[in-house]
């Protein structure tokens, strides 16, 4: 059995004395050759093997090349083929980069929107709660009652009310549609409309007095008294008194100094009615209330004076008749 030649360039294909050929070959199936240093059969087909010759040479070469380049083409394209995943994984990478990127400017886009947004929210919040609190503000200083316990603001009486009543009244319809709970805007409202709408001034003084607000149980007795329902005027006056309600005691007490109600002790008690409703800040009770004062002084100083005359008169008389006695 001949040996398997691995170099058969390194071996050599002649003998370089004879120029015989010294190498045999086999080629299998699919073109691979394979070389031995003698005669015989090949081990596995058992084909014979061939004597090498110039043209099997070049035959071989020729595959050999083949093979190369087909290896090398392998290559190439193995090659190229790493290229492309790499250059496909890179812009892959690029592309993610670039969306992250766009993603993150999108993000900071919505952050910086709703910033914004929000920002305009709460500007049109404050606004809107700077107008709702100028429509009580100016509610309060158009309209209150100077003798309202709820009120917010010093007051205007009923005169200086009249100057004012459309501004107060425009104000206090705002008040009273931004904060619909919030009595005392809907009575300083009913106290603008007495100049207004009287119908929707009783609306609210009724409303108001069902509901136990003090303060509008004087201004709806004196709607009664206006249309000379004296009942009715003095039963609203009287529970605004209870209610502790200053504009209701003067208001009763007027009644009294008419004679349109006579309790028991009736002098008494008006003036008793004048100064609470004076000690709660009624203006008139006060000034009612010092005109009674100023008669009650007026008064004991005549009374003073009167006995002052009558003393002159007896010590007159009196010398008088001690001078007829001793004549």
């Amino acid at each position: 059995m001949p040996d398997r030649i691995q170099d058969p360039d390194k071996f050599g294909f002649f003998d370089p004395l004879t120029g015989n050929a010294k190498v045999w070959f086999w080629v299998s199936e699919t073109g691979e050759y394979e070389f031995y240093n003698g005669p015989g059969f090949h081990p596995k087909s058992g084909d014979p093997l061939k004597l090498i010759d110039r043209d099997a040479i070049a035959t071989w070469k020729k595959a050999v090349q083949a093979a190369a380049d087909r290896q090398k083409r392998e290559e190439d394209r193995k090659a190229q083929e790493a290229r492309d995943q790499f250059a496909a994984k890179q812009a892959a990478l690029e592309a993610q980069k670039l969306a992250d990127q766009k993603a993150t400017e999108e993000l900071e886009k919505q952050k910086q929107a709703a910033l914004e947004a929000k920002k305009l929210a709460d500007e049109k919040a404050a606004d809107e709660l700077q107008n709702q609190q100028k429509a009580g503000l100016d509610c309060d200083r158009l309209a209150a009652n100077p003798t309202d316990q709820s009120k917010a603001a010093d007051g205007v009486n009923f005169d200086a009310l009249r100057l004012q009543a459309d501004a107060a009244f425009d104000a206090c319809t705002k008040a009273v549609s931004q904060f619909p709970s919030e009595q005392r805007f809907q009575y300083q409202l009913g106290r603008a409309a007495q100049f207004k709408d009287t119908k929707k001034a009783f609306e609210i003084f009724t409303a108001l007095t069902n509901s136990g607000y003090p303060a509008a149980f004087d201004n709806l007795g004196g709607m009664y008294q206006d249309k000379n329902d004296i009942g009715t005027a003095t039963r609203f006056f009287k529970a605004g008194v209870n209610l502790g309600d200053a504009d209701s005691m003067f208001s009763l007490a007027r009644l009294i100094e008419k004679g349109y109600y006579s309790p028991p002790n009736a002098v008494n008690f008006r003036l008793a009615l004048l100064k609470r409703s004076a000690d709660l800040g009624n203006a008139d009770a006060q000034q009612a209330l010092e005109i009674e004062y100023q008669k009650a002084q007026n008064a004991q100083q005549q009374q003073l004076m009167q006995q002052q005359i009558q003393q002159q008169m007896l010590n007159i008389f009196g010398a008088a008749v001690q001078g007829a006695m001793r004549r």
